[in-house]
């Protein structure tokens, strides 16, 4: 349940649901870094401090209006980064970051600007997540610097808007409703047709429409665990897919139509094959036709849930259809040699008396 409350968005209770599970599971693992962190922050809350004081002093000189809070990482995210790539405590350099939060996307630029002109940025760790929002519409601009004290200050950027899609996703548009259409005394407008909303609302219908919950539930999990590719339509529309995503996929996650008439895609401008994994940055136009029927081999072929679901759809209705021409076909020879018309009317007729008999 963790993995997908961070897809829709909401990281307060996926950071929460992973607290008591790490908990749980391991109490020992658990117990040992929560004491470290403790020992950490205790010995290093002055620093905080100091650097708390210098980024707010830096934006009172900018005349930017910024409420700067530090934030300690949660004991699950640490033990995982520890695990994964074998460091000790020592060699963490990210357990503290600072989060500046703003009123306007410009003042998020600006808090930027006077941030990177006063300390050294760490190169390769900076990323814009508000001009390409995650999948899950969480939106920041993330920076390292070497700050005061000379120390790596890790910072995410974003407004109060941001925070409250980053804390509750899909559910901030019912906190914008509750608290009258303001978030922090600003006015702001939280879409329903967010990237959230719409995997949500595209989860749902694959629910309603498939055959095969196990299916689903498999295609669901293999989504939620997968790094992210973003792509763009011609007009420049963006679409977010799981890495090792095809042209297909991109297909599909247009619309379910493009998708079923597909026949072809260009990839920044040239024919490649539908089976080409695509990469950031790539801009896909779909070559479609009329004629065209989903061929089964693509389910093996493709990553995204919506896709496979959709030519496992269209593959039963052609295999219905072709049954159903099949079976038209030798009702007709079975009339003309008993000598009669076949049509709806002598049908009924037919299927009436049998009714009857039974």
């Amino acid at each position: 349940y963790a993995p997908l409350a961070g897809r829709m968005g909401m990281q307060g209770m996926r950071e929460e649901l992973e607290e008591i599970a790490f908990r749980f599971i391991n109490p020992e693992a658990y117990r040992a870094v929560t004491a470290r962190l403790a020992e950490i922050f205790e010995r290093n809350k002055d620093v905080l401090s100091e650097i708390e004081k210098a980024l707010s002093t830096l934006f009172d000189k900018y005349a930017i209006k910024a409420e700067v809070k530090s934030r300690q990482k949660k004991p699950w995210s640490v033990f995982r980064k520890m695990e994964a790539k074998a460091l000790s405590f020592e060699q963490l350099s990210d357990i503290f970051g600072f989060r500046v939060v703003v009123d306007t996307v410009e003042d998020c630029y600006r808090a930027l600007g006077a941030i990177h002109t006063t300390w050294s940025m760490v190169p390769g760790r900076f990323k814009d997540y508000i001009s390409t929002p995650k999948q899950n519409d969480y939106r920041s601009i993330h920076t390292t610097i070497v700050g005061p004290s000379r120390q790596r200050v890790e910072l995410q950027i974003r407004t109060y808007q941001m925070n409250k899609i980053a804390e509750y996703g899909v559910a901030a548009h019912s906190i914008y409703k509750d608290s009258g259409g303001k978030v922090n005394g600003t006015a702001h407008a939280i879409s329903k047709e967010t990237n959230a909303y719409a995997w949500l609302r595209r989860t749902i219908e694959q629910l309603a429409e498939g055959d095969n919950p196990e299916d689903f539930l498999e295609n669901t999990k293999l989504e939620l665990f997968q790094d992210q590719v973003f792509c763009f339509t011609p007009k420049g529309m963006l679409i977010a897919l799981p890495r090792g995503a095809t042209p297909i996929d991109f297909a599909y996650a247009v619309h379910t139509d493009v998708g079923d008439t597909c026949v072809g895609a260009k990839v920044n401008g040239r024919i490649m094959p539908l089976m080409t994994e695509l990469k950031n940055g790539d801009e896909v136009e779909i070559i479609r036709s009329k004629a065209q029927v989903p061929p089964a081999a693509w389910e093996s072929v493709v990553v995204t849930g919506k896709a496979r679901s959709a030519i496992r759809r269209a593959t039963k209705n052609a295999i219905r259809k072709q049954y159903s021409g099949l079976g038209i076909r030798i009702l007709e020879r079975a009339f003309e040699r008993s000598g009669k018309v076949f049509t709806k009317e002598s049908l009924k007729s037919v299927l009436h008396r049998l009714a009857r008999k039974d």
